[in-house]
């Protein structure tokens, strides 16, 4: 293990807002090598050790707030069959994402209309929509597989195994959800845009966007919510401004999911100006990659601790905050597994780290002493689970 140093990045960089195409841009935060596809099926060690890395150069827009990776080379990402972001598997997350459906269909009265998804995953959220009374749904994700193709053909879905572009700009809907992809688009200008020409002048449609709220991780000095294929990052303030910018009105914007997720629902029109300043987000800013390297140095101090006592540990949960925080570690086989609850996972590895992913009843052979739980909103389905498989281990959360 190491204790990483994040560096602030203080120097002057050259290049564009994709947000706003304002030039005063911040460096703020500077890690290098990182996994740059940190929730692929890898089925083996070797190929998990030997994956894609790229660097990461956050700099934050003192003209919109918009923030985004510089060194971002979409090149470097895949989207294929083998992408699994899902977290349908957690009831805490099926009970958040089946109430966000109903709300969403309710109060835009979207029962029998059309829904359209950007980035549609394997299309849970889709399938929601339409048990909720949406009468027709299409997800466009190039990460489609066949068998979601088949299952959602039987529901009344349409599955392009695609990224939206302008080449679907014909395909109209009432509501255009675009959940936890936005921040996976660097030129977010130009998608906003390229979204609000396709909708054209029809009022009635909402567009609904859901993303990493981007405040809570840098007042949190959350480095593990720092990932490649997270090359845009945003405040409610920065996600107004962008949709306000491309002809959008309404620009409702919520927090939820204990604090992770921001969302914004607007529909076409004139909107008006966003001032608020920037003053705290410069601040956030400014010692963001301090505080991230004091807050890895207390990890790594306290992982080193636990396994010089001779406490066997094990990490839960295996998306990107794990990788992010196993490879910023360089955390090797001190940690025997990693767990995840979704089925898809079990017995692949972990990009970067190469840490075998199993499932929770591999624990009962494991028999940890402490689990650290990546994210904090699961404690309390993760204790149920560890009580039920009768492993008696301290829990722990990477943050509060």
């Amino acid at each position: 293990m190491r204790r990483p140093s994040f560096q602030p990045a203080t120097r002057e960089v050259q290049g564009r807002c994709p947000a706003c195409g304002g030039e005063a841009l911040q460096p703020f935060f500077e890690t290098r090598g990182a996994p740059t596809a940190t929730t692929l099926l890898i089925p083996t060690r070797k190929e998990a050790l030997a994956c894609p890395r790229g660097d990461i150069l956050l700099v934050l827009c003192a003209t919109c707030g918009f923030i985004h990776n510089l060194r971002f080379d979409p090149r470097l990402t895949e989207y294929s069959e083998r992408y699994e972001g899902t977290q349908a598997f957690s009831p805490t997350f099926d009970a958040y994402h089946r109430e966000l459906a109903r709300d969403l269909v309710e109060r835009h009265d979207l029962a029998g209309r059309r829904v359209l998804e950007i980035g549609c995953g394997q299309g849970e959220f889709l399938e929601l929509l339409c048990q909720e009374g949406a009468r027709e749904g299409i997800g466009f994700d190039p990460a489609v597989r066949a068998e979601r193709e088949r299952a959602g053909a039987a529901a009344g879905i349409r599955y392009e195994r695609a990224f939206y572009s302008e080449a679907w700009a014909d395909v109209d809907a009432d509501l255009y959800a675009c959940k936890m992809t936005l921040e996976h688009i660097p030129d977010v200008g130009r998608f906003v845009a390229m979204l609000r020409k396709a909708i054209g002048e029809r009022p009635q449609a909402v567009v609904f966007v859901q993303v990493p709220e981007v405040a809570h991780v840098l007042r949190e000095a959350q480095f593990y919510d720092v990932m490649y294929e997270h090359c845009s990052y945003y405040t409610a303030s920065s996600l107004r401004r962008l949709f306000a910018r491309s002809g959008f009105e309404g620009l409702e914007t919520r927090v939820t999911y204990g604090g992770q997720h921001l969302s914004l629902e607007a529909r076409p029109g004139r909107a008006g100006s966003d001032d608020e300043p920037l003053d705290e987000l410069r601040s956030l800013c400014a010692d963001f990659a301090a505080r991230c390297t004091e807050k890895a140095a207390r990890w790594t101090r306290s992982l080193e601790e636990a396994l010089a006592a001779g406490r066997r540990v094990v990490v839960w949960g295996s998306g990107s905050k794990a990788t992010a925080f196993l490879t910023m570690l360089d955390v090797g086989d001190e940690i025997p597994a990693v767990v995840d609850i979704n089925p898809n996972r079990e017995g692949m590895y972990l990009a970067g780290c190469g840490h075998e992913i199993v499932s929770p009843e591999a624990l009962r052979r494991l028999r940890p002493d402490l689990v650290v739980a990546v994210n904090p909103i699961y404690r309390e389905e993760i204790a149920a689970d560890l009580e039920r498989l009768g492993v008696d281990a301290e829990l722990e959360t990477l943050s509060p």
